[in-house]
């Protein structure tokens, strides 16, 4: 009687005081609101603003499958700087990193019947479990951070999903990606942070990352309840069992279609080779094992959209061209590419070209030619707008919304032959812009960035810049700075025509010291070069039979894949190294003793050059044997 007395007068006081009610209901919804879900998922979080529903649900600054944004062509994605995705940097959206996407009207986009069914794209899949203190407290004391980490970096050119996050969600998609690479599966987390963090940065490392194809979509967690994380747990598919066979079935499948591919002339023309050869030799299979990795499409040749794209990305990456797993809703999850060709994005869309009679119907549009049919959602509605489509020719399309120019000439040029204008971007032919970048010709652009061709200023990582600082790019797999850049072949390299297996392809960085007087450096400073290179003296190769014996004993090491291995050289040696890989000689130096103790057949090498000071050159063989 006493409780019901008490009831009472609590229902009598709220009836009273409407303010009072309303602050209780606030507090109720707070502690709701932070409990998982009828489904044992977890809820939002006080701060949150995001969800952590699949990527079909509406998120922060995007549309959900059955409530877009209204208007004519969908509508701009207004506030993304304020509602932020959970782990997603609201000062990189507000610096103008996020370009513009504009959703269309979810309600009009569908599959045309040609391509209906073919999707099959699974969203990143998170298995949350809420723990008492005490076990966490336990947790903490055993479980372990594994590989954190902590040295790598990420160009954000190639891998923007890690641009887009916070900086100390960066630290944590650090640690997944090299918990991943060395098959870790439980860590507790390097940084604090809350389960719908954790899925976006789960979400960007998959995203960025498709030569990680062991790693499974869905991962576990363990949090407390006010949803913080303490444990996380990776999953591998089959292919991590014996992982070092997969790699190697992996590479050499990759390889087959590279190797070709780097034959052809501007990027245009190496993207439609591997658009093409993946339409050969893939099968769309609804339930093709692993079809979320880019290994059941090179390897398997049996996969669903995710597979395409996945294949797509990793091979366009690998041969330094900006490629994107982009993902969204196109009468189904689907998954697709978005790629940077001179300053211009374009959607790919490889599944849906590969029907019965295969087509270009999906390569290269924009997002307006896009917009009937697919929707990005999760965090691809960051990647940047794709607002210039293109025909086969590599001729612009009427459906510039930026007004940017895609033309011969013009402000903003890329073009299969020449481009004259203020940036200009040359395919396999001339640039002449105040910023010029050729594919593989000539660039006399005020800031020339040129793969095998020259420029008057450039900044010499793959090229030659009379004025350019010398360094080598952000170096590669098996580290995952930047996707080796391969290049087509170079100088005469006879041996290589003559065998057909092999191909040398030389960035020349410091082919200019034959034509510049260089004032010899000091002991001091030589040794000040050493030291901060972090070798010693007996580390450099002073003779052309050292550097042979080098290379050959780290080219062994190293073994069949992918790979990268360093040495050092005088300055002066330069020019007798360089004509080595001209005149094909450093095969007999040291390649064909390698490949046949090996066991391998063909060798591919890019060599970059760096100026570490002191009157030496590390030299980064950048190589693909197989």
């Amino acid at each position: 009687m006493s409780l019901i007395m008490i009831l009472c007068i609590g229902v009598l006081v709220c009836a009273l005081n409407p303010s009072l009610t309303k602050r209780l209901a606030e507090k109720v919804e707070n502690i709701t609101s932070a409990r998982p879900d009828s489904s044992g998922q977890p809820g939002m979080f006080p701060g949150d603003g995001g969800d952590s529903s699949d990527s079909g649900q509406e998120g922060a600054g995007q549309s959900g499958r059955n409530g877009g944004r209204e208007g004519a062509g969908g509508g701009t994605v207004e506030g993304l700087a304020d509602t932020a995705r959970p782990g997603v940097s609201a000062d990189w959206l507000r610096d103008g990193n996020q370009t513009g996407y504009e959703p269309p009207d979810s309600r009009s986009v569908e599959a045309p019947a040609s391509v209906s069914g073919r999707t099959g794209y699974e969203p990143v899949q998170e298995d949350a479990q809420q723990i008492a203190p005490e076990e966490a407290d336990d947790l903490a004391e055993s479980a372990p951070l594994g590989n954190t980490g902590s040295d790598l970096s990420f160009d954000p050119e190639f891998y923007p999903y890690y641009a887009m996050l916070e900086t100390d969600m960066r630290s944590l998609y650090n640690q997944i990606y090299a918990n991943a690479m060395d098959r870790v599966t439980v860590f507790a987390p390097v940084t604090a942070v809350n389960v719908n963090q954790l899925k976006t940065v789960f979400e960007a490392v998959y995203n960025d990352h498709p030569e990680l194809f062991w790693l499974e979509t869905g991962y576990s967690c363990k949090y407390l309840r006010n949803g913080s994380c303490v444990e996380i747990t990776l999953k591998y598919n089959a292919t991590a069992d014996n992982l070092e066979a997969s790699r190697q079935e992996f590479d050499s499948r990759a390889g087959e279609i590279l190797a070709a591919a780097v034959e052809q002339g501007s990027a245009l023309e190496q993207e439609r080779y591997v658009h093409d050869s993946l339409m050969q030799q893939v099968e769309y299979v609804m339930n093709a094992p692993m079809n979320q990795s880019a290994y059941s499409a090179l390897v398997n040749g049996r996969t669903v959209c995710a597979g395409y794209a996945r294949a797509f990305q990793y091979l366009m990456q690998r041969m330094g061209i900006p490629c994107y797993y982009c993902t969204g809703y196109a009468g189904e999850d689907h998954a697709w590419n978005i790629i940077k060709l001179g300053e211009d994005y374009y959607n790919v869309d490889v599944t849906w070209d590969d029907t019965d009679t295969p087509t270009y119907d999906y390569f290269n549009k924009s997002d307006r030619e896009f917009g009937t049919s697919h929707m990005r959602t999760g965090l691809a509605v960051y990647l940047p707008a794709c607002r210039s489509g293109m025909d086969m020719q590599g001729n612009p399309v009427s459906d510039n919304a930026s007004g940017a120019g895609n033309a011969g000439s013009g402000d903003s040029g890329n073009a299969g032959g020449m481009a004259a204008g203020d940036s200009g971007n040359a395919g396999s032919g001339t640039g002449n812009g105040d910023s010029g970048n050729a594919g593989s010709g000539t660039d006399n652009g005020n800031s020339g960035n040129s793969s095998t061709g020259t420029g008057n200023g450039g900044n010499a990582g793959s090229g030659t810049g009379d004025n350019g600082q010398e360094s080598a790019l952000a170096l590669i797999n098996p580290t995952p700075i930047e996707p080796l850049r391969w290049q087509g072949r170079t100088g005469t390299d006879s041996d290589a025509g003559a065998e057909g297996d092999v191909n040398a392809n030389v960035d020349t960085a410091a082919d200019q010291e034959s034509e510049t007087v260089t004032e010899p450096a000091d002991e001091a400073e030589r040794q000040e070069a050493l030291e901060q290179a972090g070798i010693s003296e007996g580390d450099v190769r002073d003779t052309m039979e050292e550097y042979y014996e080098d290379c050959g004993r780290l080219l062994r090491e190293v073994g069949t894949g992918d790979r990268q291995f360093t040495n050092v050289i005088p300055k002066e040696m330069w020019n007798s190294v360089e004509q080595a890989y001209n005149n094909g000689a450093y095969r007999s130096g040291y390649v064909d003793d390698a490949l046949e103790e090996m066991d391998a057949e063909s060798f591919v090498i890019m060599l970059q050059v760096q100026d570490i000071g002191g009157g030496y050159y590390r030299l980064y063989h950048n190589v693909y044997t197989y």
